[in-house]
């Protein structure tokens, strides 16, 4: 058999054989990633004109970390990480194109009343016909024999979540279950159902700490993904507040953040599960690092920042991961550590970036990365920002810096030319007040029908007022009589 060598870029995947190399669209023509549970180096890529591709790394997981990042950054939404292949078969209509209203509908009744009786069936059936990123219909339309598709989503969940840890499920089954779910919470019925449904939160809940225990990476991604999905929202023309909601319900329990951040260290301390720490990084900057982390409580904030802060030197270890995606999910945890944190925990984080050589890491990353590559600009842009916040106020490594940038180079450095005041943040991607500022113009807009109303509302009710003095009026004033004083 042939070996052919993987590479991607963040436009296309290359497969380099013996003969011409092939090149495949990264981002929008992937429709899956597939982990083989069997071979641990094995994983195969499904693209969605039916190619299914085959490879081997003995780093798969931090592979499939930064391919899936990749793809996602891409503005392909649709994509994820499966333990068996897609069954095409169940599918009804192409990968490349989204299933129609009706077949959407059918599929989300089959949760709530399996038609063959068998509840992981429709469970697949479901989540090959169902997009990653959401139940596409999933507003009720006006008319008067429309679906009401609020119910059928929250019918589904409620049937999903009355599963509990499954326990006689197998991996497999317990993954699908998790990711349908995260299919109906991506919609805005299914974000806006996590603090309206009567206990969806404590079936969650259970759902997610049994699965916790059984120790299987594919399971505990797949639940992990469902909590970052309504940390933060997945589908447009989204309401903050009901985020801020959704984030108070799920970070209310400081033990069940105990056991994320035990399951985090862990993976980190055994160097293993890369999409489990790719997703709990995902989990941590959706709350605690802005422009996310403005929907955060802040106490639940402070309690979150400080138990982090406690595992700073697990932090530090994935600097040295070789996941780039990884790399940024820690530095943007790191970054909100020191920012947000007291001058005690600063003081530790500068202390520790020195200890385990992030400081000249990072320094080697903002000086001398050039690229195109916008992933590689933002790691720039993170760099330089770590490296800003490790040497504040830090005589150690200010000392160091001397030491490792000559004078003479520095002398050689100096230049007449004008450092550009601002650069593309690539961080910062998304502005809140901004969103609340179309939010309140949306729905705090009077419509021009309401405002003339209105007006004849008050005309009318400033004539029925004087109408109303005049009959109140006595007859004897009207007529001009006096009226006599009363003595007692």
């Amino acid at each position: 058999m042939d070996k052919w060598n993987l590479f991607f870029t963040s436009v296309f995947t290359v497969e380099d054989t013996s003969s011409v190399p092939e090149l495949h669209e990264l981002g929008l023509k992937i429709f899956a990633l597939v982990l083989d549970s069997d071979n641990p180096q094995r994983f195969t890529i499904e693209y969605i004109k039916g190619q299914v591709y085959k490879y081997s790394s003995t780093e798969r997981d931090s592979l499939m970390a930064s391919l899936l990042d990749g793809v996602r950054a891409s503005g392909n939404r649709d994509v994820c990480v499966r333990m068996i292949p897609t069954p095409k078969g169940q599918r009804w209509g192409l990968l490349s194109m989204p299933v129609d209203e009706e077949v959407e509908s059918l599929h989300l009744r089959f949760l709530n009343a399996p038609p063959n009786g068998s509840f992981s069936d429709a469970v697949f059936r479901f989540n090959a016909n169902i997009s990653y990123s959401g139940v596409l219909h999933a507003v009720t339309q006006d008319g008067l024999f429309s679906e009401n598709k609020e119910k059928l989503i929250n019918n589904a969940i409620t049937a999903l979540l009355s599963q509990e840890g499954d326990q006689t499920a197998n991996n497999a089954e317990l993954e699908s279950q998790f990711q349908a779910v995260r299919r109906l919470v991506a919609s805005k019925a299914g974000f806006q159902a996590f603090t309206k449904l009567p206990k969806f939160r404590e079936r969650l809940g259970v759902k997610t700490v049994k699965a916790l225990k059984r120790n299987h990476d594919g399971v505990t991604h797949a639940a992990i993904d469902v909590l970052c999905a309504l940390m933060c929202p997945m589908h447009d023309d989204y309401d903050l507040r009901q985020e801020q909601l959704n984030k108070a319900s799920l970070l209310s329990s400081k033990k069940f953040l105990e056991n994320l951040l035990d399951k985090f260290n862990a993976h980190v301390d055994h160097g293993t599960g890369a999409l489990v720490i790719s997703s709990l990084l995902d989990f941590l900057t959706f709350a605690l690092c802005a422009p996310y982390s403005e929907t955060t409580e802040g106490q639940q904030f402070d309690m979150l920042l400080e138990m982090v802060a406690d595992v700073g030197r697990t932090l530090f270890k994935l600097f040295q991961h070789p996941s780039m995606a990884i790399v940024k999910g820690a530095g943007l945890v790191m970054k909100a550590i020191i920012e947000e944190g007291d001058k005690e925990i600063a003081t530790k984080m500068q202390e520790l970036a020195l200890s385990e050589g992030a400081l000249p890491s990072h320094l080697h990353t903002s000086m001398f990365t050039v690229s195109t590559d916008q992933r590689m600009l933002t790691n720039r842009q993170l760099s330089r920002h770590l490296v800003g916040l490790w040497t504040a106020e830090n005589p150690t490594a200010l000392n160091l810096l001397k030491r490792i940038l000559p004078t003479g180079l520095l002398a050689y450095l100096d230049s007449t030319e004008q450092v550009p005041e601002k650069e593309i943040d690539r961080m910062h991607i998304r502005d809140n007040v901004k969103i609340a500022t179309d939010q309140y113009g949306k729905f705090g807009k009077v419509p021009e029908w309401q405002r003339r109303a209105g007006r004849a509302a008050k005309e009318v009710e400033k004539f029925a007022k004087e109408k109303v003095d005049l009959l109140l009026l006595h007859w004897r004033d009207r007529m001009g009589i006096a009226q006599k004083e009363v003595n007692f």
